[in-house]
């Protein structure tokens, strides 16, 4: 297999019994805390929010790393749509009232009464 990845055996067994560097372990753990606060929060958080909280439980870290390792994750926030009051029901079975006055309401311009 060395030879068709064109590695040498001593290369290959140095990469597989490797330890994790510093910065790789530290990853690893900020990681782990982004889904620890992201679980917290019902997947609401995105990335600022979850800096401001990193930072209160004493990380060092910027809002774009935090941006970098959520994606690398899947992680997004879940974003939620204004709430709307919907009080018109078009498609209902009850009688509709008469249109006793005959009238047939028209727009006006936006011009004050000049034309």
């Amino acid at each position: 297999m060395c030879r068709v990845f064109k590695v040498s055996r001593s290369g290959f067994y140095g990469w597989l019994n490797r330890k994790p560097s510093k910065c790789a372990e530290e990853r690893e753990e900020v990681s782990r805390e982004i889904h620890k606060i992201y679980a917290e929060s019902k997947c609401r958080y995105g990335s600022p929010k979850i800096t401001i909280e990193l930072r209160d439980r004493g990380f060092s870290v910027s809002r774009p790393r935090v941006a970098r390792i959520m994606k690398a994750n899947g992680l997004r926030s879940v974003i939620s749509g204004k709430f709307s009051v919907c009080t018109t029901e078009s498609n209902h079975s009850f009688r509709i009232s008469p249109n006793l006055l005959n009238r047939c309401l028209k727009r006006r311009s936006l011009g004050h009464g000049l034309r």
